[in-house]
């Protein structure tokens, strides 16, 4: 019996001597499976699905360029291929926009890409002819039930801020013009016109259209 308490006490104490290294190895394992667990969940996050970063920042787009968009959608018309770039604006093909210098002739040249003191121009698939600018929003709100005689800015300024889409055929004449803006004289459309109108240069139809809402 001496022999077995014998046998048990040193077994104990072997196991005292060798405590720390079980202590040490446990923790070891204990770090090994915390680190297989991050591992994993990052893993599970890289391989998750994510928002095309185009849809999250609204495509890239100002908030001006998106309203722009928003228009041409309106008025279905595409930019003008290469071949098209530098047709007079008389010719400006249907389902298309430009940017030319105002006041144009049929002549003007309407160019593929935007540059400093351009307008851009529409025009419809209808064969309608349309000018977009910025105005304020009085003169905006105006343009639908008086003549107005106003600035109309290539690009938004701080006192005109609403973009807008002027018929051709309801511009009376170009006042005068600085480096980003040319003050127009508009009437609104009546009922007896097209809502959009006609490229300048057409007078003798004007003339001949007013006569006959006459």
């Amino acid at each position: 019996m001496e022999e077995i308490f014998a046998v048990v006490r040193s077994s104990i104490a072997s196991i005292g001597a060798y405590r720390s290294w079980i202590i040490a190895l446990i923790w070891l394992l204990i770090f090994l499976i915390a680190a297989l667990i991050s591992l994993m969940v990052m893993r599970r996050r890289s391989l998750a699905p994510k928002a095309p970063v185009a849809a999250r920042i609204d495509d890239g787009l100002d908030p001006v360029e998106a309203k722009r968009q928003a228009l041409r959608a309106r008025h279905q018309v595409r930019p003008l291929r290469q071949l098209e770039d530098g047709f007079g604006f008389g010719k400006l093909p249907d389902g298309a926009y430009g940017f030319t210098m105002l006041p144009a002739s049929r002549d003007s040249p309407v160019l593929r890409t935007k540059q400093p003191g351009l307008f851009e121009i529409h025009k419809t698939p209808e064969g309608s002819m349309l000018i977009v600018g910025f105005t304020s929003s009085a003169t905006a709100a105006a343009m639908a039930t008086q003549r107005v005689r106003a600035p109309l800015f290539a690009e938004p300024v701080t006192e005109a801020p609403i973009l807008v889409s002027i018929p051709v055929s309801s511009v009376l004449r170009f006042v005068s013009r600085d480096r980003n803006a040319v003050e127009v004289e508009v009437e609104p459309a009546d009922s007896e016109r097209p809502l959009y109108g006609k490229p300048p240069g057409t007078a003798a139809s004007d003339a001949a259209a007013k006569a006959r809402s006459a």
